[in-house]
């Protein structure tokens, strides 16, 4: 009877090493292939549009394959320590910035430089600078109901062609979506990270218009 529990017991821990290694090797693999897109792009034998869906389909299942990793490594750095030390450019987009370099830094394919196009861009820009500050101002605050409308908020601003990359208006918003993606996604902000972001938006919104006035 000892022998036959003892048996038991053996194939219990057999099934559960077989489910940790089968998600640690679906984790390395999507940290490889973000590795691999990423150089691929950086050298310019990828289309932004390409890039962008296929780089956000791997963040999204890194970011749901993450909670089950979480038991064997609490610290992400670990695993890549261990397994990826050489995956700068993954680590970077995955653990660091958490969408695409061409939501982050804007894709020139999406930049609008004809009048109407444009105008309607600022307009949308405008939107959801407004939507977000009142959001926060409302009731938002948990990552993963903030982190939808930062990243829309980025990806509009970016396709504004006459702002400047280091303009205020897209450098708050990358320091907030950077700081976002190193919580949880049920994580909540402080009521100070509240208080913070809200000024650091309403602020960047005043530059963003401030410099529409002064370009026309």
């Amino acid at each position: 009877m000892a022998e036959r529990k003892q048996q038991e017991l053996e194939k219990v821990d057999l099934s559960k090493e077989k489910t940790k290694y089968n998600k640690l090797a679906d984790l390395y693999s999507i940290i490889l292939t973000v590795e691999h897109l990423e150089i691929v792009w950086a050298r310019g034998c990828c289309e932004d549009d390409a890039y962008t869906q296929q780089c956000q389909k791997l963040i999204t299942r890194y970011k749901s394959l993450l909670p089950s990793i979480e038991h064997y490594y609490p610290k992400i750095g670990d695993f890549f320590k261990e397994y990826c030390p050489d995956a700068h450019a993954a680590r970077n987009r995955l653990v660091n910035i958490g969408v695409p370099a061409t939501t982050f830094h804007g894709s020139s394919q999406n930049k609008l430089n004809d009048a109407k196009g444009l105008q309607l861009t600022i307009a949308q820009t405008v939107q959801y600078f407004i939507t977000t500050v009142d959001g926060l101002q409302l009731s938002l605050k948990a990552v993963d109901e903030i982190h939808p409308h930062l990243k829309e908020l980025m990806e509009s601003v970016n396709k504004v062609s006459t702002l400047p990359p280091d303009h205020v208006s897209k450098t708050k918003v990358q320091e907030w979506l950077v700081k976002l993606n190193q919580m949880k996604a049920s994580d909540e902000l402080t009521d100070n990270d509240i208080r913070q972001m809200t000024f650091d938006l309403e602020n960047a919104y005043s530059e963003f218009v401030k410099f529409l006035q002064g370009s026309n």
